[in-house]
């Protein structure tokens, strides 16, 4: 728990981390040669082909311009996957975010950049790129991946 409050500390230090910076990549909107159903061996995968630039965090993306790639995992007793609707929990709102699909203590908000940069993409109507993990409950999911 002290290690999360601090890392939340540290996050909200503008001097650290400021707003408004550059992703760390070229944000990859739009089509990218990659056929809907394709399957990839891993997280890792979609890093190097620059389709998804987070191992470990599902939203991609800035606050500036928005999330260009999410990946759906089923992580969380509040996500559902319906195909063509997805309700996906956001980032925060654990008392530990470091042991995967925690339970949620808290809501999550839009101080978090990355919920903030799913924001972004709703107020821009820019389509964001879906992958899904192996393990989800959803029957869209890939058996794996």
């Amino acid at each position: 728990m002290a290690a999360e409050r601090l890392r939340r500390q540290l996050m909200q230090n503008v001097d650290l981390y400021p707003t408004g910076l550059p992703s760390p990549i070229n944000p990859r909107f739009g089509d990218m040669g990659c056929v809907v159903g394709t399957t990839f061996k891993s997280r890792e995968e979609l890093a190097n082909l620059r389709l998804h630039s987070q191992l470990f965090a599902g939203i991609s993306g800035n606050v500036n311009e928005g999330a260009f790639s999410v990946v759906v995992s089923g992580g969380y007793i509040d996500d559902v996957d319906e195909g063509d609707v997805i309700v996906y929990t956001g980032t925060g709102g654990q008392a530990n975010s470091f042991s995967g699909g925690g339970q949620q203590t808290a809501d999550q908000t839009f101080a978090h950049p990355d919920n903030r940069t799913l924001q972004k993409s709703a107020e821009t109507k820019r389509l964001v790129r879906v992958f899904r993990g192996p393990r989800s409950n959803s029957r869209y999911a890939p058996e794996s991946g």
